[in-house]
Formats: C-alpha cells, sequence, structure tokens
C-alpha cells in the first residue's frame, strides 16, 4: 500500500525594490510518503497464502522552501531564485526486526535571464542545481542481526544544468523554439541490468549536451483557412551521453563490468523525433496523425553490441511507430467521442532490456464518450 500527501503554499506579490519593479514568488512545502509493502509467495498461481518474503515500511517526509526574485529591466528580465530541501527518511524491516532513519539536506540555486527584442521573440538562458535524493530502500539496509540497520554509500544525485535558448513567432502561423542544455551531473545514480543481480545499485560522473527543437505551423492563421490544418514538429539532438567516470557499484565499491569513462550512458538515444499532423473543423472533429522516432540505444554501461543469451545486454535498434486519433465534439449533447489507436501498424520492438528482452506495446486502441455536466 502506498500514501502520499502534503501541502504547498504560494505567495506572489508584485512591487518595487530599489526603484526596479519586482516579481517575487516565495513557497513552502510538507510532502509525506509511506509505503507499506508486504510480499507473499504462493505454491500456486490460485494460493491465497504461503510464505512473507518481505514486510516493509519506509517512510519519507520532504519539507522545502523557495523564493525567487523576478526583475523586470524593460527588454530584459533578471531572476535569481534558491531552494532549500530538507528530507527524512526512515526504514522498518518487521521480518529482520532491523530500524533505521537517516536525514540530509541541500541548498539549490538558480538563475535566469531573458532578453525580448520584439513582441514576438524571447531570448534565454540559465542554470541551476540540479537535485535528487535516493530512495529510502537504496540509502537504508536492513538485515537480520542486531536490530540497527546499516546506511549505504549511495549519495544524493547532483547536477549542474545549463540552458541558452529561443523561442519566437516570426508570424503568426509560426512558432519556433529551440534550446542548447547541458547536464553535469556530479553524481548520477543508474541501475543497469538488474535482473538476477548482474548489475546492482551504482553512480558516477556523466554529462548529457544536445539540442532541443520544435516547430508548429498551422493553415488556419497562414492562410485564413476556415478549419486547420497543422505541423508541429517536436526533436532531441543527444550527441554527449557520456560517462565521466566509471560507473560504481555500491555494494563492493568495484566498478561495473564494461564501464568506462567516455562510453556512452544506458537507454540515451542519440535522435527523437515526434511529428504530428493535425486535421481539425469548424464543425468539432479533429483527426490527428502523430509519428513517433527513438533512435539506436545501449542497454548496458559497457556498450554491448551483440544481445546476450538472457537478453539483458545488447543494442536495442531504433523504431518507428505510429498513433492516430480522432475526436469529434457534439456541442448539443455536451459530449465528445474519440477514437485513439496506438501503434497504429503492430510494429514488434524492444522497448527495454533491464529484466530481459520487454517489448513494447502491441496495437492499441481506445474509444469512448466524454460527457460534460
Amino acid at each position: 500500500n502506498y500514501w502520499t500527501y502534503g501541502i504547498e503554499p504560494r505567495l506572489s506579490t508584485h512591487h518595487r525594490l530599489l526603484g526596479i519593479e519586482t516579481v517575487l514568488k516565495a513557497g513552502l512545502r510538507a510532502h509525506y510518503e509511506i509505503q507499506k509493502r508486504r510480499q507473499v509467495n504462493g505454491d500456486s498461481p490460485k494460493a491465497r497464502s504461503g510464505a512473507t518474503v518481505e514486510h516493509n515500511d519506509r517512510l519519507t517526509d520532504a519539507y522545502s522552501g523557495f523564493l525567487q526574485y523576478r526583475f523586470l529591466l524593460g527588454l530584459w528580465t533578471v531572476t535569481p531564485s534558491a531552494r532549500v530541501e530538507h528530507v527524512i527518511s526512515r526504514r522498518t524491516d518487521h521480518l529482520t526486526g532491523a530500524s533505521g532513519k537517516t536525514d540530509f539536506t541541500e541548498i539549490i540555486p538558480g538563475f535566469g535571464i531573458t532578453f525580448n527584442p520584439s513582441a514576438r521573440t524571447t531570448l534565454f538562458a540559465g542554470f541551476h542545481r540540479g537535485f535528487a535524493p535516493p530512495r529510502t530502500e537504496d540509502l537504508i539496509i536492513t538485515s537480520a542481526g542486531s536490530g540497527a540497520a546499516t546506511f549505504s554509500d549511495v549519495d544524493p544525485e547532483k547536477s549542474w544544468n545549463y540552458e541558452l535558448g529561443v523561442r519566437t513567432s516570426p508570424h503568426a502561423a509560426l512558432d519556433v523554439n529551440a534550446t542548447l542544455f547541458r547536464n553535469e551531473f556530479r553524481n548520477l545514480i543508474a541501475v543497469g541490468s538488474v535482473a538476477g543481480g548482474a548489475t546492482p545499485l551504482a553512480q558516477a560522473e556523466a554529462l548529457f549536451e544536445g539540442l532541443e527543437f520544435s516547430g508548429r505551423v498551422g493553415s488556419r492563421e497562414l492562410f485564413g483557412t476556415s478549419g486547420d490544418i497543422s505541423l508541429q514538429v517536436i526533436h532531441t539532438f543527444l550527441p554527449t551521453a557520456r560517462q565521466k567516470t566509471p560507473f560504481i557499484r555500491v555494494a563492493d565499491k568495484l566498478p561495473v563490468p564494461g564501464s568506462r569513462a567516455g562510453n556512452r550512458m544506458p537507454y540515451a538515444s542519440e535522435h527523437q523525433t515526434t511529428m504530428i499532423t493535425s486535421f481539425a473543423d469548424l464543425a468539432g472533429w479533429k483527426i490527428q496523425f502523430e509519428m513517433v522516432y527513438v533512435g539506436k540505444q545501449f542497454s548496458d554501461f559497457a556498450n554491448t553490441e551483440v544481445s546476450s543469451p538472457d537478453g539483458q545486454f545488447g543494442a536495442i535498434g531504433g523504431y518507428t511507430l505510429f498513433n492516430v486519433t480522432f475526436d469529434c465534439v457534439v456541442e448539443a449533447w455536451g459530449t465528445t467521442v474519440f477514437l485513439k489507436v496506438k501503434n497504429l501498424g503492430n510494429r514488434e520492438y524492444i522497448a527495454d532490456r533491464t529484466r530481459g528482452i520487454r517489448f513494447g506495446i502491441p496495437r492499441l486502441a481506445q474509444a469512448g464518450i466524454q460527457y460534460r455536466l
């Protein structure tokens, strides 16, 4: 059983500070997660009882506060910000009697700047500290014995993230966005092929660099048509997804076999593209065709090309999927009729090798009616 709850009050004010027009945003957040995990293995598919092999309580309390000042300087906007995170993790193993608790605090700065040379164009740049805490089950180890838990040497994920880009609409019918990014991980937590314990929890330094691009053009704004025919393209180019240091196993401090500086990160394809063509009419109907392309990926830190007998290692070839959606709004009845088909060509493709070869979803059709009260 899993429970998540919390509260997040926010404050936003518009005022002048030292004669500069300023927007202040601040907030607090309290977030709680409760996991009560119990696994009982039966002797047959129809068993309703058996041996309890796991009985864990995992609790996480996370508290944070942020402060952001946005200075409006004519065509320029400057936005410094800071966030503080405090995370408490607790774990109790009812089978071994062991329990433990740990906590840590992190300060996360950020800075952004924008320039608007015209009403239709915005140039932007920024950086911020990236932070993600390790999972409670990875951080606190409960084993039979003294009743006191031990703590692994897994560290929080930390990175510095930079971006430089432009958002522009040179014509009412055309929108273009392009962003260069650099994500430099001082510590990245990764799990490779975990089935059978082949690659346990590991961490290392890594670098991701690339370009994100999106653009949309529509006939309604371009030619003044009553309906609208639009084309949208979204592309991510990731030439760099590099292991900067070998990934080190948390359990025994040894390098993951095959991991070395310069190798490409697993599950990081160089190209990902989505193209969407939509046809919409004022009568209320809309048809959307979508093409999704995912390029070649490696499934392990060693960048193995040939598939292993258990399927956990080996390259994953690129694949292209086609999806289609139809919507029709019937205003008189206050309803929307829809039909969605994913993987229209019913293509077989490998989506994951973490626990052996797992294929992606086959052709999936969904139809329904939405009614508005």
